[in-house]
């Protein structure tokens, strides 16, 4: 008898404990957006102090206008920075920001915006063609070396490139000079390159004395600002093939040539166009007479914040009606199945209990 029971119980061994029970259980909270706006704000990006530090305002064109949004440093600040702080560097930056601030039961969770400046670089911003017989022999020597756009490798690189240098040609190689001298793209091609000082003699090449501070990885731990400045202090002869057969030299800024390779150049445009993308942190700002900003420059700016509200509502919401239509069915399958076989189970459990319970003979009354 109790191994018919046991096998009908193994049929039902997948059944829940009760079905009307698991039709309303708990689960996670369900996020429900409750509206969503979006604002767009045509006006003017200001930077006062520091960018990197301080960040930028946006308010509307109305010179009255007080600033009505701060963006705070998340990434990409220090760039940002030193592009627009070197005003012979480019020229008509427009900046768009957009901007998406999520609140859920009211509360801020994420005011992220992205940052983009669109502008062209000036003609001759990076550098130009140089005459060869404006080279000193020792320059003309190493470009005679080709080497392309990866620095050679020797026993003892450290020794010879440092860090910030180092990661300026690798910069190098990502830019189409063919813009430099405005020919078609990829008509550039680098056949090497070499630092030169103001007095034309090669930097940073084989035997040559280096400031220890920034040998090996010691330059990693520089600031941008920092990095700049240690580049603006040298020239960056390139030799390039020139489309007809031969080559030229270019004569580039180190730190621009930094700071080129870090934006986006769009494949449809030809020029000296550029795209920069940055992230920072929007908030609404009330200007007051201490922290009201003085602005130092300005460009035109379109904002767009896209605001959404949120709320967490229980596992059901939403599922109301199907829940109360299953509800009876779900009773009814718990009253035939899962309360016949609850019970079964307590009885088999029992019977076990009673068996073992069961009290054992006294040897001494056997004998």
């Amino acid at each position: 008898m109790r191994l018919v029971l046991g096998v009908m119980l193994l049929g039902l061994a997948g059944l829940p404990s009760c079905i009307t029970a698991s039709l309303w259980a708990d689960g996670e909270p369900v996020l429900v957006q409750t509206s969503e706006r979006t604002d767009l704000t045509m006006g003017e990006m200001l930077a006062s102090g520091d960018v990197a530090t301080a960040g930028l305002w946006v308010r509307a064109t109305a010179a009255s206008a007080a600033a009505q949004w701060r963006l705070r440093p998340l990434t990409g600040s220090e760039e940002v920075a030193a592009l627009l702080a070197d005003a012979h560097l480019f020229g008509g930056v427009v900046a768009t920001i957009e901007a998406q601030r999520v609140y859920v039961d009211d509360e801020l969770v994420s005011d992220t915006a992205q940052l983009v400046l669109d502008g062209s670089f000036r003609a001759g911003a990076l550098g130009g063609v140089t005459e060869i017989a404006a080279l000193t022999p020792a320059a003309k020597q190493v470009l005679d070396r080709s080497r392309g756009n990866v620095y050679v490798q020797t026993s003892e690189p450290s020794l010879y490139l440092p860090f910030v240098f180092r990661e300026c040609i690798e910069r190098l190689a990502h830019i189409d000079l063919a813009c430099v001298v405005n020919r078609p793209a990829g008509s550039a091609q680098i056949l090497s390159w070499v630092f030169v000082g103001q007095d034309g003699v090669p930097r940073y090449e084989e035997g040559v004395v280096v400031d220890a501070a920034l040998t090996g990885s010691e330059g990693a731990s520089l600031t941008l600002a920092e990095s700049l400045h240690h580049l603006a202090g040298l020239d960056l002869l390139v030799r390039v093939t020139d489309g007809r057969g031969g080559s030229e030299v270019l004569r580039l800024r180190p730190d621009r040539v930094w700071q080129f390779a870090g934006t986006e150049v769009p494949a449809e445009v030809v020029g000296g166009r550029f795209v920069h993308r940055s992230t920072w942190h929007l908030e609404p700002f009330k200007a007051t007479s201490d922290d009201a900003p003085t602005a130092t420059a300005r460009w035109p700016a379109t904002l767009a914040v896209r605001e959404t509200h949120s709320q967490r509502m229980p596992p059901w919401h939403g599922k109301l009606t199907s829940r109360l239509l299953l509800t009876p069915p779900a009773l009814l399958l718990d009253a035939v199945l899962t309360m016949p076989w609850l019970a079964l189970s307590a009885w088999l459990g029992g019977d076990d209990d009673d068996d073992d319970d069961e009290p054992t003979a006294d040897p001494a009354r056997r004998r």
